[in-house]
């Protein structure tokens, strides 16, 4: 960590890792409490999030290698699509509000599409922003981090759907991957520029 790319790279998955945390944990009791789901239909329809997922990690793996075969540089390529998936998250704000429950379902499926597709790009960045004898290392911390946020949130949770409801909750996490991108992208670019001022002196 006391590398500011690492550091960089551990607090962007501490911030967005929750998204995946809560969906995992709270998306039964959500559409149980919000949408009146028996355990039943809880159970017809909870995993379909999780496969709007899979395809995301594909889809979002897919769409920077495409740009990287028409010539874009690989890191701009996966920062590229991170900040089209940090535009579009902001999607859980409608998805907590919308009263039908197929609607929101298909809601909470396209941003798990979108937080798996955030989460390929971000550690291919990460693999390729760092020294290969490092990367097993590098890729430990970062993954770390997004545990410790995720434990950390989970409990925060807990207390913040008890208190004031689900609309918070889902509202905080619609901006953390643009709270995210834009400090690692401050960092990143910090760091260019102390390594051209280094390199030019």
């Amino acid at each position: 960590l006391s590398q500011p790319a690492v550091r960089s790279f551990f607090f962007t998955r501490f911030l967005t890792d929750p998204f995946t945390f809560f969906f995992l944990f709270w998306l039964p009791a959500y559409l149980q409490t919000s949408h009146g789901f028996s355990l039943a239909k809880t159970g017809m329809m909870a995993w379909i999030p999780f496969l709007g997922a899979d395809l995301g990690a594909l889809t979002g793996g897919a769409v920077s290698d495409w740009l990287v075969r028409r010539g874009t540089d690989p890191p701009l390529a996966r920062r590229r699509t991170l900040f089209v998936v940090a535009c579009l998250t902001p999607l859980t704000l409608v998805a907590v509000r919308v009263g039908s429950a197929p609607l929101a379902v298909s809601l909470i499926t396209l941003v798990m599409f979108l937080q798996a597709s955030w989460n390929t790009n971000l550690t291919t960045l990460i693999i390729e922003s760092t020294p290969p004898q490092n990367v097993a290392r590098v890729v430990a911390l970062t993954l770390m981090g997004g545990t410790v946020g995720g434990g950390l949130s989970t409990l925060l949770t807990g207390h913040v759907i008890k208190n004031l409801g689900y609309i918070p909750v889902f509202t905080a996490l619609g901006f953390t991957h643009l709270t995210a991108y834009a400090l690692m992208s401050i960092s990143l670019r910090s760091q260019h520029v102390r390594a051209s001022r280094k390199f030019a002196g």
